[in-house]
């Protein structure tokens, strides 16, 4: 399954992380994108009350950041493959929750992944509504990256950190309100126990916990998935069980401590789009979409703008497309899109795909490299 050369785009949603108990966002009874979300995680209605956004909305939907959650097997099967492809796989996530970069398996994330939904534990502030309004007249997402030089000088004027640059807690000010968010969040995962386990099953489809999508979505802190069940008693392994914290009731928002604008999460909201903020790196994953030999998709439910995206580049070139996903999340093959669905848990189905890129490489099937190019047989 491998050929010296190619260029292998791995797109991955909530489905991923569903191994690692984080709940999905859609199609599931403890999905997270359900209600008053789609309409209120918008940079519009967050400026109305940014406080009561805060306390009302994200703080009673999402975590501050996803502590307590490990890095599966199936994150660990991406990364040895990127590691072994030395540069020729690439990394796309619409999961805000880190746990790519949190893996055993060291591999050069920094250079080979992109987070196009943001991360929790980040923040930015945004710019004004006039500012919004000049960048407008620009156009739409293509023709932003087709005009990055005349985006790039609208944005000189503005704050740094509302396009530029990503804040962590420690920069947050007032200090009361980043001394509570710091160790008073509303982590849904803040307090761990250890119980032992037997089997963990996941069977939920959809995306995962907390991040926004812009210009067509939000996939979780991940999107079409599993999610963890309860688990059942035994001698034989432990697991970490979570308990629910009540969240902190903020006494005003946090702000920029370069503007003084009130902060969001560094998350893509669903009226943002990918050249919004350059922790998104829509030019990078651009790019590498328009190399990319093959496509990867991993636990996504094909509901947004990046998916897209993929899904017409491959259609546009014939490229082939794998698609790694339970069931429900089946692309059906056409005459215009050339793609093979391997049916499974992500978690089981990745390693096989680890280690048969291994046997392949370490037989000189691949001639070197490492990218991934044909049938998982």
């Amino acid at each position: 399954m491998t050929r010296s050369g190619t260029i292998t785009v791995f797109i991955t949603g909530a489905g991923l992380s569903a191994a690692s108990g984080i709940p999905t966002f859609r199609h599931s009874e403890d999905a997270v994108w359900s209600g008053d979300v789609w309409t209120s995680a918008t940079r519009e209605v967050f400026r109305r009350n940014p406080i009561s956004w805060w306390n009302n909305f994200w703080l009673q939907s999402f975590p501050l950041a996803f502590q307590g959650y490990s890095a599966n097997a199936g994150h660990e099967a991406i990364a040895q493959i990127c590691n072994n492809a030395k540069g020729q796989v690439k990394v796309l996530t619409q999961n805000v929750d880190g746990l790519h970069q949190s893996t055993d398996v060291k591999w050069n994330w920094e250079e080979d992944l992109v987070e196009a939904h943001g991360r929790l534990g980040l923040y930015k502030c945004i710019p004004t509504e006039k500012e919004e309004e000049e960048e407008d007249e620009i156009g739409d997402e293509e023709k932003l990256k087709e005009k990055a030089s005349e985006r790039m000088n609208r944005r000189a004027s503005w704050c740094k950190n509302s396009h530029l640059n990503s804040l962590s807690e420690r920069d947050i000010v007032p200090k009361e309100v980043r001394d509570m968010m710091m160790t008073g969040s509303n982590e849904t995962v803040a307090t761990a126990t250890k119980i032992e386990v037997d089997d963990v099953v996941d069977h939920t489809t959809a995306a995962a916990a907390a991040a926004a999508a812009g210009t067509g979505s939000t996939e979780h802190a991940t999107d079409n998935a599993p999610a963890m069940e309860s688990a059942k008693k035994s001698k034989k392994e432990t697991k970490e069980e979570f308990n629910e914290v009540e969240a902190p009731e903020l006494p005003s928002a946090p702000l920029c401590p370069n503007c003084s604008s009130p902060l969001l999460p560094q998350a893509l909201m669903f009226d943002e789009s990918y050249s919004s903020h350059e922790f998104y790196e829509f030019d990078k994953f651009a790019s590498w979409f328009s190399k990319a030999d093959v496509f990867v998709f991993v636990g996504t439910s094909f509901a947004v703008t990046v998916t897209d995206m993929a899904i017409k580049e491959a259609r546009k070139r014939n490229i082939p497309v794998f698609n790694f996903n339970l069931e429900s999340g089946r692309l059906e093959p056409s005459n215009t899109l050339n793609v093979e669905n391997v049916i499974g848990k992500s978690e089981e189905t990745l390693v096989e795909l680890s280690e048969c890129l291994r046997d392949k490489v370490g037989s000189g099937g691949s001639g070197g490299g490492g990218g991934v190019g044909g049938n998982m047989k």
